[in-house]
């Protein structure tokens, strides 16, 4: 494998929601839960990708609203 992106991660800034402890926790195991699960399969794979590419979607994309 040439390489590894991974984009995902629950969409952070919504309007209707209040960042609680719990909240937080969910977006951080949307994206760090995801990447540790990756690197740990590829530590075990015999192909190693030459590049691991990771991006979060928070302030690309406008908030529901936000015009």
């Amino acid at each position: 494998c040439d390489a590894l992106i991974q984009l995902t991660g629950a969409r952070y800034l919504d309007l209707d929601t209040v960042p609680t402890d719990t909240y937080e926790q969910d977006q951080f195991n949307s994206r760090g839960g995801i990447t540790e699960l990756l690197a740990h399969h590829v530590k075990r794979t015999k192909w190693k990708p030459s590049v691991f590419i990771q991006a979060a979607n928070a302030c690309i994309y406008p908030a529901r609203y936000d015009f």
